[in-house]
């Protein structure tokens, strides 16, 4: 047998996949571990019974070559990397039996375009989707509550994400180095946004911080060079060291009378700052403005007592 079964209370689980074969879909039961290849097309499909797929450890590309993968109706947990460099995969069909996607289950598939998680995806470990280099959209599952870190690091071409109200957490890194996301919608459920969630968003024109979020931590919007709109609710307590470092386009802020901390270089290099309004009572980190427009001008807000 080609293949290291362990059985596990929430189904059977492949460990790994210790064959020779190039290409191969693992979608069967413990009974005949068999995939069967369309003949129209490349794509892998099964009819048996599996609870969980789980990351083939002896070769990053057991999957090469597929460019569909179809899930059964059972399938409960896609485990961590199980179908990491699958650089010829183009889409995945995502049964709602789901609950868990694995850390860096799809990292690295290069081509692969669109997500749309379903209702039952409850997790979605780090790194999962991470330098999906070619996915342009994604729809998250109503039921996470955590984006974790990583989840769509280095994805250049995605421009569409819809976050449910679900969301209380985007991780760090969730979003760095999404070239082409221009906007993102944060919804009212979000507490904290992480560090470095959407650092080097290049083309992020605007955001709007809702009044749910009560930090926003460090490096979370650095060197946002398009960032023009930022609107921070009423209910934001802190921003972090470097939130907005290098957000050269960047030329007006207003921060609502619940700010009580602004870190170091949370605007430096802002280049076309001009105007800013705080709380006076606001704690303010060490260069905080530094290298900011030279006619910046900071008015201190007289709060009530």
């Amino acid at each position: 047998m080609d293949f290291k079964i362990i059985e596990k209370e929430s189904g059977i689980c492949v460990e790994k996949y210790v064959g020779n074969y190039p290409n191969v879909a693992v979608f069967d039961n413990i009974k005949e571990l068999s995939a069967k290849k369309r003949a129209d097309d490349n794509s892998f499909f099964s009819d048996e019974d599996v609870a969980t797929i789980n990351y083939p450890s002896k070769s990053y590309y057991i999957f090469d070559g597929v460019e569909l993968l179809q899930f059964p109706e059972h399938v409960t947990e896609i485990g961590y990397g199980a179908f990491n460099c699958c650089k010829s995969l183009l889409a995945i069909e995502i049964p709602n039996s789901v609950k868990i996607i694995g850390s860096r289950a799809f990292y690295w598939c290069t081509n692969l375009r669109f997500i749309e998680l379903p209702e039952s995806v409850e997790i979605v470990g780090g790194y999962a989707f991470e330098t999906c280099a070619s996915l342009f959209r994604v729809k998250l599952s109503p039921s996470m509550t955590v984006i974790c870190g990583g989840t769509f690091a280095q994805c250049f071409r995605l421009y569409e994400v819809e976050i449910p109200n679900s969301v209380k957490v985007i991780g760090c890194r969730a979003f760095i180095e999404c070239f082409s996301l221009k906007k993102i919608n944060i919804p009212n459920s979000v507490k904290i946004i992480d560090n470095a969630a959407f650092c080097r968003c290049k083309s992020l024109e605007s955001i709007e911080i809702p009044a749910s979020v009560e930090k926003i931590c460090d490096g979370a919007f650095r060197d946002c060079k398009k960032l023009s709109d930022v609107e921070i609710s009423e209910g934001v307590v802190e921003i972090g060291n470097g939130t907005f470092r290098g957000c050269e386009n960047l030329e007006e802020v207003t921060l609502p009378a619940s700010i009580k901390k602004i870190g170091s270089n949370a605007f430096r290099n802002c280049k076309s700052l001009k105007h800013i309004e705080l709380p006076a009572s606001t704690e303010i980190g060490r260069d905080a403005f530094r290298s900011c427009d030279e006619s910046l001008k900071i008015f201190y807000i007289k709060e009530n007592p």
